[in-house]
């Protein structure tokens, strides 16, 4: 089946809650200086951790602006530029939970895929649409260039029913969600195109 581009975004509503607590975080520290007295051993402190959820606010503005396009040779990730990058240029694939055991028995906390290529490192977390696709891919990749994983990589990606030393075939459920992919980012001529398409 020819490959086609799929185009992968962070949805806002899954955003919401990262803007929220951007937001309470940086309010509360107005309120804090608002009321007390403002000298050097409120202010810095104060002031640095409002200046750091702020800037958890304009990383969570900038993954809304996120558009991953995967095609066959690589990928382009577009923000406020295009950075591309060819899957024969990935150099390590790492994938980390993030939660407590608690949160993953009940499919909570989330999954941060990264990609390293000669100078260029790239991050990706589990609110992507299609993120196990590109988990998928990305295995791929570090097969083909005979690039080892490691062992929390490996049982993070069979989490995702993905077996790194397997066939290059996607699971049933991760291609099912790259040819609905397809749909919604491709021209309508690619996306019939795509029933037939492997992976």
């Amino acid at each position: 089946m020819s490959e086609t581009t799929r185009t992968l975004r962070y949805p806002p509503g899954t955003l919401i809650g990262d803007y929220l607590r951007a937001a309470f975080g940086v309010a509360v520290g107005a309120c804090v200086l608002a009321l007390n007295p403002i000298g050097w051993g409120l202010g810095v402190p104060v002031g640095g951790l409002m200046l750091l959820f702020a800037g958890f606010g304009v990383r969570t503005a900038m993954r809304q602006m996120t558009r991953v396009e995967v095609q066959a040779d690589g990928l382009i990730v577009h923000t406020l530029t295009a950075r591309p990058l060819t899957w024969q240029a990935v150099t390590a694939v790492r994938l980390r939970y993030y939660g407590s055991k608690r949160e993953r028995k009940a499919e909570g906390g989330f999954y941060q895929l990264k990609l390293q290529a000669p100078g260029a490192r790239f991050s990706f977390e589990s609110g992507l649409t299609g993120f196990d696709y590109l988990v998928w891919r990305a295995g791929e990749a570090a097969r083909a260039n005979g690039r080892p994983l490691d062992t929390s990589t490996v049982h993070n990606m069979q989490a995702f029913g993905i077996d790194p030393d397997g066939t290059l075939a996607p699971p049933p459920a991760i291609a099912a969600r790259a040819r609905e992919i397809a749909r919604t980012s491709a021209p309508a001529h690619d996306a019939n195109a795509c029933s037939g398409e492997r992976g």
